[in-house]
């Protein structure tokens, strides 16, 4: 391995790694990351993450081809038109077809009704307290990151098949 060198710059020790050594410890860090961690909040918000998931699960039950890549699709278009109203910008028309399209209708029109807006199509759940518009934006931003580390992990629809196991 290569060499370590430590030096002192205002009162504080940095130690710089060569090369082999950088990969070396990204390597180790790669190891002890996992994939499916949880956050606090991840568990405060797993209501609205769970019904935001069904609407894509819903669309993915009936159309097996569908990825990973749609339900991001689904998910990001959400994140950036919410998080334009929340800037107080008129947001961008999303422009997507196909599963995209029906994913993201499907995840918006939860959106609207987890922000009190509108009523829900799903029985059982029309007694749900609204959310605040950055709590929205955020849980949409947490299942972006949620499908990419599962479709890194267990490939395509790994994403799909992970959530589907945890919802009716």
């Amino acid at each position: 391995m290569g060499t370590l060198k430590s030096r002192q710059r205002r009162g504080k020790s940095q130690i710089k790694i060569d090369g082999q050594q950088r990969v070396f410890w990204q390597a180790v860090l790669k190891i002890f990351e996992s994939p499916f961690r949880r956050n606090d909040m991840t568990d405060d918000n797993l209501d609205i993450l769970q019904n935001l998931e069904f609407s894509v699960v819903e669309i993915w039950r009936g159309h097996p081809e569908m990825s990973d890549y749609a339900a991001l699709r689904a998910y990001e278009a959400a994140f950036q038109i919410y998080r334009a109203e929340l800037r107080g910008h008129a947001p961008k028309p999303p422009g997507l077809t196909g599963l995209d399209a029906e994913a993201f209708e499907a995840v918006k029109a939860m959106c609207e009704f987890r922000l009190g807006r509108k009523p829900c199509s799903v029985p059982g759940l029309e007694d749900m307290p609204p959310v605040s518009l950055q709590v929205l934006v955020d849980c949409l931003r947490e299942l972006g990151r949620s499908v990419e580390r599962h479709t890194r992990a267990d490939g395509r629809q790994g994403y799909l098949t992970f959530i589907d196991q945890f919802l009716p």
